[in-house]
């Protein structure tokens, strides 16, 4: 846990088997708590002396934007396509939660690794402002943006979609 772990925080979770095996956190950029905004608006701010305040171009507060942080992939998750499938489902989820507070785009402070992989999938995803290297890893890092919708299907087989039933009624 850390300080943006707050009631105004959503996560995104993926389960196999009863056990999570991947998620991620979303917090709209307008948040708020403490001392504290969002991730990203902090380091802008100058509060988070390991992220330099130019990892964004500009400051971003508005509804319509979340921060992605916190995501993690489980190593019980051994082949790519498990791993490539339990990040879509995460990402996915990060959709989800920002579309129904009425929010439109997402960004993250991630690895171009990150973007890589998230472009593989589908995903539209862009840089917002420059790299940085990380000196405790050696990494390049940089401020990600993607429109808050799910990933553009790469074939041409039908998608196999959720059934939603409706639930019984116990009176």
């Amino acid at each position: 846990m850390d300080q943006y772990d707050t009631p105004l925080a959503q996560y995104s979770l993926v389960m196999r088997h009863g056990k999570v095996v991947g998620g991620a956190r979303a917090m709209a950029t307008t948040a708020v708590w403490g001392d504290h905004t969002y991730m990203l608006r902090d380091a802008y701010s100058g509060k988070l002396p390991h992220i330099p305040p130019h990892v964004m171009s500009v400051e971003i507060a508005s509804p319509q934007v979340w921060e992605c942080t916190r995501l993690v992939v489980s190593d019980a998750l051994t082949t790519a396509a498990e791993r490539s499938e339990c990040l879509r489902l995460i990402v996915d989820g990060l959709v989800d939660i920002t579309r129904q507070q009425g929010g439109t785009e997402l960004i993250c402070l991630s690895s171009l690794a990150l973007m890589r992989a998230l472009r593989q999938l589908g995903y539209d995803v862009t840089r917002l402002g420059a790299t940085y290297r990380n000196d405790e890893d050696g990494r390049q890092y940089a401020v990600l943006r993607m429109p808050a919708v799910h990933a553009r299907a790469h074939h041409y087989m039908p998608q196999t979609l959720p059934q939603h039933l409706p639930q019984a009624s116990y009176a």
